[in-house]
């Protein structure tokens, strides 16, 4: 039995945290002048924030998962290089969960520097206040799969993954499904624009068709027992969140700059960053257990159902749960 008592074991319990702005005030006017930054997480390097000149705003955007427990604190080193000679700015830590939870800001200063550094990032109390208008942008969404016209549509697919973060977000109002709907509309957004899409992009949307038929399923379930039957799934519904994030920012970064991207993943060639064998696996995996622990009467689980769904010695459902563990730490 553990020596720690409750309150240290939930500090150290970690948790997914998005960070997607960094801004430097006042801005660059000196056309010698160049900012970088780096920041840490728990004192390891986690992003790599590029040069930026006077002719951009100081500010660095995109998706950053970090994963974090309570105590989990963030430094951010400045660098204002001018020629060839650069000189850092260590600011401060500061711990990351005591950011502002309806903002997501949180404020870095440093007594004998000019410059004030703002970190934002994606709070469940700002995406509470974010969901609404997302909502009804992905409502109007128009548009749906046509196998006679795979490649001018396949892109629709992603609306399950929307419709699945929406459907849980509102049962369960409490969840991170709001967050996790708020990093796939960015990926949507994307989508969205692509004449194109990739080999690896085109296979994590036609895996999409195993949430489409979750779907299926909750959507037989009446509104007043749907919170209670998707509280029984809780733990297959977070993994698919978590996983359905993860290609999301795979996604993100094929189709724009990510400035905030980890800091591991700049060493990985982009056709090795996403493993698509895994993220089927997991999703499988993910599917057989919604299915194993799914009761829309609140009894226990229909048996041939799970039967049906379910591996039979259960190894390989452990097997792909550990896959997608070691996914998110790669991604995160």
């Amino acid at each position: 039995m553990s020596a720690d008592p409750p309150s240290s074991r939930i500090n150290h319990e970690r948790s997914r945290h998005w960070i997607t702005d960094v801004q430097v005030t006042p801005g660059n006017s000196d056309p010698n002048c160049k900012f970088s930054a780096r920041m840490f997480v728990d004192d390891e390097l986690v992003c790599d924030l590029p040069a930026i000149d006077s002719t951009r705003p100081l500010q660095w955007s995109g998706l950053l998962l970090c994963n974090v427990s309570l105590a989990s604190t963030l430094t951010l080193r400045l660098c204002k290089t001018i020629g060839d000679r650069p000189r850092y700015f260590n600011f401060p830590p500061y711990v990351i969960s005591h950011a502002d939870e309806e903002t997501g800001e949180a404020t870095l200063e440093l007594p004998n520097a000019v410059w004030v550094i703002t970190v934002k990032s994606l709070t469940p109390g700002l995406a509470n206040q974010l969901f609404p208008n997302e909502l009804e942008r992905f409502n109007v969404i128009n548009g749906v799969y046509d196998s006679l016209q795979p490649e001018a549509t396949l892109k629709y697919q992603f609306k399950h993954a929307l419709h699945f973060a929406s459907v849980v977000a509102r049962a369960l109002p409490e969840s991170t499904a709001k967050v996790s709907f708020l990093i796939y509309m960015r990926a949507w957004e994307l989508l969205d624009r692509q004449a194109q899409l990739d080999e690896t992009v085109q296979a994590i949307l036609r895996g999409l068709t195993r949430i489409q038929d979750i779907l299926g399923t909750v959507n037989q379930a009446s509104s007043s027992i749907l919170a209670t039957a998707l509280i029984q799934t809780k733990e297959a519904i977070h993994g698919i969140l978590e996983l359905l994030e993860d290609a999301s920012t795979y996604i993100y970064n094929q189709y724009t700059l990510n400035n905030l991207a980890h800091a591991s993943s700049k060493d990985v060639e982009a056709g090795d960053t996403y493993d698509v064998k895994a993220y089927f696996a997991c999703l499988e995996g993910l599917q057989n257990a919604f299915y194993s622990s799914w009761s829309p009467t609140g009894a226990s689980p229909d048996a041939t159902h799970a039967e049906d769904n379910q591996p039979s010695d259960g190894s390989q459902l452990e097997d792909n749960n550990r896959t997608l563990s070691d996914e998110s730490e790669k991604t995160g």
